[in-house]
């Protein structure tokens, strides 16, 4: 189905440079794709309009975004720099669901009626707990509509034995729309893509 929204109408916040749109119109639309641009070349500025796009277009109503715990809280500012006002959403910064205000943060994200794409920033580390996979996992399957997923500097989830590493390639599958990103992503081998991208694929990838 043709996208009604193109980005010859969609109404940047902030206008990209070329590199950013060539890549943005390549990849909007795709399930899966890696964004493997150094650092300063504006990974979370096209996820975020990759996001708009697809919010824009009744493609996606609710995102997870995965980052290490000193970067996540950033994408707050990114997406204020860079999403259109056009683009109506809920975010919400995980924080150990320790007290009852956030927990009733949370539920409103689940519940929330109002069509604005709901947003949900969490750090990596969470995925090694299992009360972090549960809120993960209930933000992803309990929201009505399709989803995306995205794991911001994806080198933390190379280490195929690693319970975040798992968690987030079961997460993965829950997900309609999937995004790594990473400035370097092979910092060891070339084996290091392999658990990234078995997320991208959403499906059990076995070595041979």
């Amino acid at each position: 189905m043709d996208p009604k929204h193109t980005l010859d109408t969609y109404p940047f916040k902030t206008r990209p440079f070329a590199h950013q749109y060539a890549t943005l119109d390549n990849s909007w639309m795709r399930k899966n794709f890696a964004l493997h641009l150094e650092m300063g070349l504006g990974k979370s500025r096209i996820t975020i309009d990759t996001l708009g796009m697809l919010w824009l277009n009744d493609r996606v109503t609710h995102a997870l975004v995965i980052a290490p715990a000193g970067v996540y809280r950033n994408w707050i500012k990114e997406f204020d720099k860079h999403l259109p006002d056009m683009v109506q959403i809920n975010l919400h910064a995980w924080n150990k669901m320790t007290s009852k205000r956030e927990q009733a943060e949370f539920d409103e994200l689940l519940k929330d009626e109002s069509g604005a794409m709901q947003i949900l920033l969490m750090n990596v580390e969470a995925l090694s707990s299992a009360k972090g996979v549960k809120y993960a996992k209930e933000f992803l399957s309990k929201i009505p509509g399709p989803s995306a997923m995205v794991i911001d500097e994806s080198s933390t989830i190379k280490n195929r034995t690693a319970r975040r590493t798992k968690s987030a390639i079961a997460l993965g599958k829950l997900a309609d729309y999937r995004r790594v990103l990473s400035g370097l992503p092979t910092p060891n081998s070339p084996i290091d893509l392999f658990a990234p991208f078995q997320f991208l694929s959403g499906n059990e990838v076995n070595l041979l």
